[in-house]
């Protein structure tokens, strides 16, 4: 299987035909989320970077003075990337740039948006994890005063202010009529939202390699999050999914979550198709490794726990610090 490029990029606006790129941040990650390698230019846009854009990503001018040129670094995240799946959050908006730069950028890539997978994977009530999230949002809206409120005098609030039905409400429950009733925007689905919902790594927002890293991690938890639905469930995605018009959702729910072998008391029409059905036969061997303290190394072998061991097992002893490998 090919490997993974999370990638994001910090400019000067958003019309790239007036804007520039300052940085670009790439990561390249194995189906088991291993790091592969790293990428992270400055790059200079040729003139003076916004005072906005510097407050929200502290790049300054001088820290991008006689760096990269806009092609040159577009060229080298091209040539990082090669032929592997490349992932982004609200990816378009980063491809199209590039594209804007380098004509043909990414037109041959599978291109995966975690924002488009999070919205099918989570529903809008599970992006507001925690009564201050709600309440963050309905400030910003102006709904409300912004404050601390416990469950009770959050309801009341908006009771009295007629923005909702009288009522008892749970949490989620108040959360899922704040949303019927626009009273907040619908989903949550920003990188930095839902980095912390699922407890990915995001250290430092706004600078391209920190957002490529929570990227990276963020698409690892959803493809987990993908792999532990009910078979029905992902053949309904997949269904729903329309490979014309939406080709990397529907490689992520085609191929990368693949179906899992057929349960008990599963109807025939729940099967896997024959192409996606597991293999039989021989399973594939596999090395395995255990940390071993010295003392149940040697009582193993003097022992003689393991017998005979099949070819494909080993017993060795690595001076890594970390004891002894079986």
């Amino acid at each position: 299987m090919k490997n993974f490029v999370a990638f994001d990029l910090e400019t000067t606006g958003f019309d790239p035909r007036k804007a520039s790129i300052i940085e670009i941040g790439a990561i390249r990650f194995d189906r088991f989320g291993h790091e592969l390698g790293r990428l992270s230019l400055l790059i200079d846009p040729g003139g003076p970077i916004p005072e906005v854009v510097s407050t929200l990503t502290h790049i300054r001018d001088e820290d991008v003075r006689g760096g990269f040129t806009q092609e040159e670094a577009v060229r080298i995240l091209l040539d990082f990337c090669k032929d592997d799946y490349i992932v982004g959050h609200g990816v378009s908006f980063d491809v199209g740039f590039c594209q804007a730069i380098v004509k043909g950028a990414f037109e041959n890539s599978i291109v995966f948006d975690t924002q488009k997978i999070s919205q099918k994977l989570y529903t809008p009530v599970e992006t507001i994890p925690n009564i201050e999230t709600l309440t963050e949002l309905l400030a910003n809206k102006k709904r409300i005063q912004a404050g601390t409120y416990t469950l009770p005098a959050l309801t009341k609030l908006l009771i009295d202010g007629n923005l909702i039905p009288q009522g008892q409400y749970t949490f989620e429950e108040l959360a899922q009529t704040c949303i019927d009733k626009k009273l907040v925007q619908r989903g949550r689905y920003t990188l930095e939202n839902l980095a912390k919902l699922v407890g990915a790594r995001h250290t430092n927002p706004h600078r391209a390699w920190s957002d490529a890293q929570a990227t990276a991690s963020l698409f690892r938890k959803l493809l987990k999050r993908a792999h532990e639905l009910p078979n029905a469930e992902i053949a309904a995605l997949r269904a729903d999914t329309d490979v014309q018009q939406n080709t990397s959702l529907h490689e992520f729910f085609s191929n990368l979550v693949s179906l899992k072998r057929p349960t008990p008391g599963m109807r025939q029409g729940d099967t896997p198709a024959a192409s996606e059905a597991p293999r039989r036969g021989r399973r594939p061997k596999r090395t395995v490794y255990r940390r071993c303290p010295p003392a149940l190394m040697h009582h193993v072998v003097a022992k003689r726990k393991i017998g005979q061991p099949p070819k494909r097992i080993a017993l060795r002893a690595q001076a890594t610090g970390a004891g002894r490998t079986l």
